[in-house]
């Protein structure tokens, strides 16, 4: 057996016989972001601060902006990374990086992200899909209008959602709890009433059911509308996940 490497971002999870036994812990990098750490729109090219992710990608026309109001609660209330559309959709993706030479999220590891709805006509929607390496959503979290609550959008989930609008704004807490079920826990406004968890099954899509990165959009949600987003993170899981070198 090869020498234990831990990968450094779990170091601090890992019990002292793992550190000394275990092979190599292999997930996704720990990550975190939020707009305070530039002054771009997510749609600059190449941008990429923070740590753990790799730039922002995905990007086409220039329905984004850098805004001066963050979201209540997040950790940057000063700006925000905001989006909207003409008419059709808007999108943009924030891939994870490897630690130990996996990009995909590993059973354990948690999705943080904040969000704030402004906005949504008729026949419109916004929110968050967790994409695979393929550009498929393997897990969605979105406003719909009509509707009265966010929409879960996986293989299955239950209970079902009760999580309302989010003028305020919301804090996504995604876990992967097997290799095809995930638990979801969110609060609105951040740090306020706690919705979930909800638990389930994720898709299937073309590509397969491993999560690689964010995707944030919106659609046909009109005039004056936004979706704003806040902090990103992916943490370790709450045991090292490991496997032969």
């Amino acid at each position: 057996m090869k020498p234990p490497r831990i990968a450094a971002w779990c170091l601090g999870l890992a019990f002292a016989f793992l550190v000394a036994f275990a092979p190599q812990a292999r997930a996704a990098a720990t990550a975190s972001d939020n707009p305070c750490n530039t002054t771009s729109a997510m749609n600059a090219s190449g941008l990429n601060t923070g740590s753990g992710f790799a730039a922002w990608t995905g990007t086409s026309g220039t329905d984004y902006y850098y805004g001066g109001s963050g979201i209540p609660g997040d950790a940057c209330t000063a700006h925000d990374w905001g989006m909207y559309d003409g008419g059709g959709t808007t999108s943009a993706q924030r891939p994870f990086t490897a630690a130990a030479g996996v990009t995909s999220l590993q059973v354990g590891q948690k999705i943080v992200v904040d969000l704030q709805n402004g906005g949504v006509n008729s026949g419109g929607f916004e929110g968050l899909s967790l994409y695979n390496a393929s550009n498929n959503a393997v897990f969605e979290l979105y406003w719909p209008n009509p509707g009265s609550v966010w929409t879960i959008n996986a293989g299955s989930s239950s209970p079902s959602s009760a999580i309302p609008y989010a003028s305020s704004g919301i804090r996504v807490n995604f876990t992967l709890t097997s290799l095809t079920t995930y638990s979801l826990t969110v609060q609105v406004a951040v740090g306020g009433t706690s919705y979930g968890p909800y638990t389930g099954t994720l898709l299937s899509p073309i590509g397969g059911q491993a999560i690689t990165q964010l995707r944030f959009f919106t659609h046909a949600i009109g005039g004056g509308n936004n979706l704003q987003v806040g902090q990103l993170g992916v943490s370790c899981p709450d045991s090292v996940t490991v496997g032969v070198a």
